[in-house]
């Protein structure tokens, strides 16, 4: 279909961009810019101040999803990352 092959056009064009280092979403307000305009919607939440994500447990709220996602495993109680020195376990890579 049409909406296919445009989307399938623009993901690639946005995919480009990771080779080509073009970024030109420019957010008005720093002058940050961006590759794509979903980075640059993200980015925007920095200044409004928007968290629209939400832990269900405790209520904390984070602008980024993949920040709820990480901070959800404080509730799940996994270790995920262990040092293969020492053994020590953590929630976090950065041990």
């Amino acid at each position: 279909t049409l909406a296919a092959r445009c989307s399938l056009r623009h993901g690639l064009k946005a995919h480009l961009r990771t080779h080509t280092g073009e970024r030109p979403h420019t957010c008005e307000q720093c002058g940050n810019s961006f590759s794509s305009r979903s980075s640059l919607s993200v980015h925007r939440r920095v200044h409004t101040g928007e968290k629209g994500f939400t832990c269900d447990t405790c209520g904390k709220s984070f602008s980024v999803s993949a920040n709820l996602s990480r901070h959800r495993l404080i509730h799940s109680g996994r270790r995920n990352f262990s040092c293969d020195v020492c053994g020590r376990s953590s929630r976090r890579p950065d041990i």
